[in-house]
């Protein structure tokens, strides 16, 4: 660990303090472990520092560092060089000259793969750079390798984060999603969940529906959470565009299926539609049944959409009821639940009742009063005025 300290300060690199403990805390679990594992250990470590090195200077630096690892007989492998050109491309550097540079060294003193090829064509999809993924994957072929699914998912993926012409990029997803096949390979459940979002970013619900059902018909199955994200991306269009019903057939086919159990997030996608139509009240102890049937506990954004629908509804009572139910629940009602229940009592002019809410909240700690709070309380005091006879 000295030795990493001399060369950050010779370098007048300062790694962040989170950074620094999690990397002495790696060089001290080698004290007790056997020769084999002293090595992995330390090359773990050396890659902790590698990677920070490689976000916040330049690949000289990173090559200098791997350099003196060589001194201290850790030799950095083809793993700490792939580190390194991740962590540039992360910081999305339009000249690419410190991944040129390392990429250089690779090639010299390695022969990479296909795990390597991938890993980097999956760094550039994170940032939605296509041109670049495209790139890799031509370069991958020339090679003479062959791509496999996970490969495909990224480039699949690399459509989804690219911002611009959403309607292209999804039929160009679609393109690479049909490529898996062509190749004889099998789709898995993150080359459905990439393609269903490329189509979703655009709200074409209707065909990520196509390729959620296709996804049911090839009986595709993965664990639970990485199965319920195709649902949630449909649930989450369909409750921006405001068809809280089809939200509703959709959460129950959930809740019918064998092979998926809808989560927290998706039950609050389900409220949080409600909360933007009228006259939802009473469809709230139907979404809470379900969650119960499904073993699922409500937290604060469940109740605060709760609240905010009581709000809406003008019905103090049911505003109050949930409140407390929130706080026998052992939650932390939070200001915007504060927010919600001064909105109701705003509504019916209260002005008792916004004075004590308003001094609830100055004596919560770590709450308070902000300027939301007094504007929501002026909502009481305007109707009592526009109410007054003339």
């Amino acid at each position: 660990m000295e030795r990493v300290n001399n060369f950050l300060r010779s370098h007048a690199v300062k790694l962040p303090d989170a950074v620094l403990v999690n990397v002495q805390n790696s060089f001290l679990s080698t004290s007790s472990s056997s020769s084999i594992k002293i090595s992995s250990n330390l090359l773990e470590a050396h890659k902790c520092v590698i990677h920070h090195l490689a976000k916040h200077s330049s690949a000289n630096i990173v090559e200098s560092y791997m350099s003196d690892m060589n001194e201290s007989r850790i030799r950095p492998d083809l793993s700490c060089y792939t580190h390194a050109i991740r962590a540039y491309i992360s910081k999305n550097d339009s000249k690419n000259e410190n991944v040129q540079h390392l990429w250089n060294i690779v090639e010299r003193k390695f022969w990479p793969g296909l795990k390597t090829y991938s890993s980097i064509i999956d760094s550039y999809a994170r940032i939605g750079h296509i041109v670049e993924c495209e790139k890799w994957f031509g370069e991958l072929c020339k090679r003479g390798l062959s791509p496999d699914v996970l490969t495909y998912n990224s480039l699949i993926h690399s459509c989804v984060k690219h911002c611009n012409n959403s309607s292209f990029n999804a039929e160009k997803a679609e393109n690479w999603f049909n490529k898996i096949s062509e190749q004889a390979l099998t789709p898995d459940v993150g080359s459905y969940r990439n393609v269903i979002e490329a189509n979703t970013s655009r709200k074409d619900v209707d065909r990520a529906l196509f390729w959620l059902n296709k996804m049911e018909s090839e009986c595709v199955i993965a664990d639970n959470n990485n199965t319920v994200q195709c649902y949630n991306l449909i649930l989450n269009v369909l409750a921006d565009k405001g068809e809280v019903d089809q939200v509703f057939v959709m959460l129950e086919k959930m809740c019918a299926s064998k092979h998926v159990q809808p989560t927290l997030y998706s039950f609050n996608i389900c409220l949080h539609a409600l909360s933007k139509r009228d006259n939802a009240l009473q469809k709230i102890d139907f979404v809470l049944d379900l969650m119960r049937t499904n073993n699922v506990c409500p937290d604060n954004i469940s109740y605060n959409s709760i609240l905010d629908i009581c709000a809406k509804a003008d019905d103090v009572t049911k505003s109050l009821q949930y409140f407390q139910q929130m706080k026998n629940a052992n939650l932390q009602p939070d200001i915007v639940s504060y927010h919600s229940i001064i909105d109701a009592f705003a509504r019916r002019g209260d002005i008792s009742s916004v004075k004590n809410m308003l001094t609830t909240l100055k004596n919560t700690q770590s709450l308070g009063v902000c300027e939301r709070t007094y504007l929501l309380a002026l909502q009481v005091f305007t109707f009592r005025i526009t109410s007054l006879p003339e």
